[in-house]
């Protein structure tokens, strides 16, 4: 079929170097501007550096070439003559970095499965094998388009790709099928279900009412005379119907709030969709797919609020028409006449968006390239493996559906499905974790201790081990009552004063039964402690020892405080001659010239080192000045066209730097008024100093 596009100026095909260079000056373009998953940067730089891909995505062909001429211009008159539009998605980049036109990134292929041969199928196969990669940000489009087959390997996609992957296999199995650039709802391009029931609960529901109504039957033998009071029954059942109405009207203002939960993006919310017209495959009327569910939905749903662009494998149209109030879509195909109309068909009734009409002028004629995307393949094993990694969870309103593939687990268990008793899944706990409260914790099996549960109260805590090495099974700890006598001690810590602490001990086969302990009991005030063996083959009575621990005498308490006083008075008087002592050859006796050399010396160098610690203040000083001074510069300069935070920013800065140069100056000045006293103090303690006091007397 062919594609009718007209120009003001017909463009002539540009050189294949010229192509290239432009090519490479939008990927690097595209790298600084666009926000792409780690996912798609790790695929671009492989495919980038991968000559084993196909020529067909490395290169483009002459009518390629062409083709992305015509797309450039067509988008320089778009955006002049709508420049309040946002751009349209035309020529995006494809995992090895080139630019392709959308329509053929479309490749349709027929299915070589059964269950791929309906519209049903194909989408409730690309919804279950692949995996959501939202856009980033979600308002704009997205600069990449990966291939079918590329997405397919990774199964990981956007919403673009997975529209696209659905898009060919519906065209390959003969559906009019197209992709539609839009806008939609937050939690549909989030493939957020958490508002929705769940298809298979509706489904049991209604399997049940409809087994229920097949077995009444009028020749049925009725049954014995029900000898209950009525109005015991009248009651039950009024009690019933105010609860339900009760429980209804609840679920009614839930679902209000919900669906009125504020959204600052609504309608901006970029979104890719797949939509099929009638005529085909015995459709009746046009539908949306969307292709993150593969749940079909009507042309005028809510969900949808929004279209700029609409193609398929031959064409390219695009929406004039305000979307404000949702839209219905059809496509009529006028017979002998060789254009296309796509007509957006408002609920109020506006005019057509665009008719593409033969002119009875002379056009320009373009044949759409063929699409440069590899062989679509889906084998078997997709399809039974159906999932990534052969399972899926979706969370709906009140429910959690997991999906297993065949084989899966060990109980071939293939769906599992729970139902919440509360209608956000909540479950309960208490408000809050007083002190006198209960506080359990549940730890897996690789905790470091071997620790299964711990409970903790107000005065114990209780610990259950499995598998350990010494064979500990229970530990009990309990902790006397913090008792506060003076007010002066209200900001300060407690005590916590330990009372008891009971060990019990799995049985040790490898040990004799009197030797293998089964339980501990230390008695901390009592200092005491009490062990318990296990008993042993025919014996009831358990073997016990007691150990006492002996308090300390008070004449030894003493002197060991005595000894440590000394060691501590020792520890805290340092030799301040022994490094200036080395110097000499004999230190055990000095002259006179010796003494007064190291008092000079000793003072020498303390001098030197006030100085040192004067200059390295003054240098953090002078540091923090031209920090201050340099802030304050740039702000003279930039204080026009500085943003709110800037300046918050600044103001932050200006007051820490100040506290800074502050705490300095201050810290210097502390220096120079203590530095005389402790250079005095170190003058009379050499002269006290038993070894040079002999040597200066004056």
């Amino acid at each position: 079929m062919e594609t009718v596009l007209e120009s003001d100026i017909e463009e002539q095909p540009r050189s294949r170097e010229a192509q290239e260079e432009e090519e490479g000056r939008e990927l690097e373009e595209a790298r600084r501007n666009s926000h792409i998953s780690p996912l798609q940067q790790l695929l671009v730089k492989l495919d980038m550096t991968d000559d084993s891909c196909p020529e067909s995505h490395r290169i483009n062909s002459a009518d390629e070439i062409r083709l992305l001429a015509i797309a450039d211009n067509f988008r320089c008159q778009y955006s002049h003559l709508f420049p309040d539009r946002k751009p349209l998605l035309l020529c995006p980049l494809n995992e090895c970095g080139v630019r392709k036109f959308v329509s053929t990134t479309l490749r349709p292929t027929s299915p070589m499965y059964p269950e791929l041969f309906t519209w049903e199928g194909c989408a409730s196969f690309v919804a279950d094998f692949m995996s959501l990669d939202p856009l980033e940000p979600p308002i704009d489009l997205p600069r990449y388009l990966f291939s079918p087959a590329s997405v397919l390997h990774t199964q990981r996609a956007s919403c673009f790709e997975f529209a696209t992957l659905l898009c060919s296999l519906l065209l390959g199995t003969d559906y009019d099928a197209y992709c539609v650039s839009g806008y939609a709802a937050k939690e549909m391009c989030l493939l957020d279900q958490s508002l929705q029931d769940c298809p298979l609960l509706c489904t049991n529901i209604q399997s049940v009412t409809s087994e229920l109504e097949t077995q009444e039957n009028k020749y049925t033998v009725k049954p014995p005379r029900d000898l209950k009071s009525h109005f015991v029954a009248q009651q039950e059942k009024k009690r019933q119907q105010e609860a339900e109405a009760a429980l209804f009207q609840k679920l009614e203002e839930v679902l209000r709030s919900e669906q009125q939960s504020f959204d600052p993006l609504r309608g901006l919310w970029v979104h890719c969709w797949v939509l099929v017209l009638s005529g085909s495959r015995s459709v009746q009327e046009n539908f949306f797919i969307d292709p993150l569910t593969g749940i079909r939905y009507n042309t005028a749903a809510a969900d949808f609020l929004g279209i700029e662009s609409v193609w398929n494998n031959l064409n390219y149209y695009v929406n004039m028409q305000d979307c404000s109030a949702g839209c219905t879509i059809q496509f009529t195909r006028e017979t002998g006449r060789l254009s296309l109309m796509l007509k957006l068909d408002f609920i109020l009734n506006e005019k057509l968006l665009f008719d593409l009409k033969e002119e009875e002028e002379e056009s320009w004629v373009f044949e759409m390239p063929r699409s440069w995307v590899s062989c679509i393949t889906i084998s078997k094993k997709d399809l039974e493996t159906r999932w990534p990694g052969g399972q899926k969870v979706t969370r709906y309103r009140g429910a959690r559906l997991e999906k297993f593939s065949p084989y899966l687990r060990p109980d071939e268990t293939i769906e599992i499905i729970q139902v919440m008793e509360y209608l956000f899944c909540s479950v309960h706990r208490y408000q809050t974790l007083t002190a006198d409260g209960i506080h359990e914790m549940e730890f897996s099996n690789g905790h470091v201790n071997h620790l299964v549960r711990r409970l903790v109260s107000s005065g114990e805590m209780t610990e259950t081990f499995e598998n350990r090495a010494d064979f500990l099974s229970y530990r009990r700890v309990v902790f006397g009552r913090h008792v506060q006598f003076s007010e002066e001690q209200v900001n300060s810590e407690p005590d916590i004063q330990l009372l008891q602490v009971v060990e019990r001990f799995y049985r040790n086969r490898s040990k004799p039964a009197s030797e293998d302990v089964a339980e501990r009991v230390f008695l901390v005030t009592e200092r005491r402690i009490e062990v318990t063996y296990h008993l042993e083959d025919l014996r009831f009575i358990p073997s016990k020892r007691s150990f006492i621990k002996p308090r300390d005498s008070t004449e030894q308490k003493k002197e060991r405080l005595a000894v440590e006083e000394q060691r501590w008075q020792q520890e805290k008087e340092k030799d301040i001659l022994a490094p200036i002592l080395i110097r000499l050859d004999n230190t055990q006796t000095l002259s006179v010239e010796d003494a007064k050399q190291l008092h000079r010396d000793c003072l020498a160098e303390f001098k030197q080192r006030l100085v040192e610690h004067a200059n390295l203040i003054r240098e953090r000083y002078d540091k923090e000045t031209q920090e201050l001074q340099r802030k304050q510069h740039w702000y003279q300069q930039n204080q026009l066209t500085m943003t709110k935070q800037e300046e918050e920013g600044y103001q932050t800065f200006c007051s820490e730097k100040t506290l800074q140069i502050s705490v300095t100056q201050r810290r210097l000045s502390m220096h120079k008024e203590a530095a005389p006293l402790k250079y005095r103090a170190l003058d009379q303690r050499l002269r006290q100093d038993p070894r040079l006091a002999p040597h200066m007397i004056i």
